[in-house]
């Protein structure tokens, strides 16, 4: 039985996922579980190490194939997913694209046809649309800022009823992220220890 367990979190941007990714791995490094962390959204390679541009779908696969390969041959207690295929079935819906049976397979970049790793348990990040426009206004200088506050403005309502449409398909706990990372990060904690990650009892 494979004991690997993955946690992922989601939320729109300045709702504070890398923050929470990386206290958690901390936690987990100073409690002696292995943990890796991957990016799962389809724009980025999971280690964080190139920009996969100009083909959404296939950066998408590569991204799926570092997390199958991780599940089924790293010995990691943990996989830690900064955003899961709850975001990747959000940015198909703001393409047009409502089939949730679309996300649950990928295209391995060697094996072919494979099926999606769902997380054993999904955070998501909620705070509302005024408040992560003011936390961006903090980083107005960021190259990234423009992009961040049409996303937030543009789709916050949709990223909330695809949530809520996966809520029987996903083990989906909610943390309030208009708190302080410390709330947030104990608050994600008690989900944890309380019979969500064995590993951690």
């Amino acid at each position: 039985m494979k004991n690997t367990k993955i946690i992922s979190i989601d939320g729109l941007h300045r709702s504070g996922k890398g923050t929470q990714i990386r206290m958690l791995e901390e936690f987990l490094n100073d409690v002696h579980i292995n943990a890796i962390s991957l990016r799962g959204d389809g724009s980025i390679n999971g280690a964080g190490k190139e920009i996969v541009t100009g083909n959404w779908d296939y950066a998408t696969d590569v991204l799926n194939t570092e997390i199958y390969d991780a599940y089924n041959t790293n010995n990691a207690a943990m996989i830690l997913l900064d955003r899961s295929l709850i975001s990747r079935y959000f940015v198909l819906r703001q393409k047009g694209k409502t089939d949730y049976h679309d996300v649950l397979t990928f295209n391995h970049t060697q094996h072919g046809i494979r099926n999606t790793i769902i997380p054993d348990i999904s955070f998501i990040l909620h705070a509302s649309k005024e408040v992560l426009l003011e936390r961006n206004e903090l980083t107005s200088d960021s190259k990234k800022y423009s992009f961040r506050k049409r996303n937030i403005i543009e789709y916050y309502d949709l990223f909330c009823s695809t949530v809520r449409s996966l809520e029987e398909a996903f083990n989906i706990k909610y943390l309030n992220a208009e708190n302080t990372e410390e709330e947030v990060f104990n608050e994600m904690m008690q989900y944890l220890f309380k019979g969500g990650i064995s590993c951690l009892k």
